[in-house]
């Protein structure tokens, strides 16, 4: 049977939690974030796992210790790693703008310089 040009091969494969699971761990392998989702899942695990006047105290721990400054440190970093995260989405896009301008400048002076004497690769 043939698919229309529209249709992806994975449009009618039903969603669980551990597709999602699998695509989000993916995603995050193919952007280089893999340690924090891992992070990030190994805490919200810890916190399923906590009964449930274990995560009340918990809690209550943690608001207090932002009461009292203690752990101004922890949220600084916090705070500085989400801004350095930021600038490292932004420099790569800066990269690879500059990249795809040089290739087209590259490529617009070898076609003034050879004409039709190379085929680029776009064209075949």
């Amino acid at each position: 049977m043939s698919k229309r040009k529209g249709q992806h091969k994975h449009r009618n494969r039903p969603q669980n939690l551990w597709g999602m699971i699998e695509n989000v761990l993916i995603a995050s392998m193919a952007k280089g974030q893999l340690l924090l989702t891992g992070a990030i899942i190994i805490i919200i695990i810890f916190i399923a796992k906590l009964p449930a006047d274990k995560l009340y105290t918990l809690s209550n721990d943690i608001l207090l210790a932002l009461k009292n400054h203690s752990t101004t440190g922890y949220v600084l970093f916090g705070f500085i790693l989400l801004i350095w995260l930021s600038h490292s989405k932004y420099q790569r896009r800066v990269y690879y703008r500059e990249c795809r301008r040089l290739a087209n400048e590259r490529d617009k002076w070898q076609r003034a310089c050879l004409g039709d004497k190379i085929k680029s690769s776009t064209e075949l």
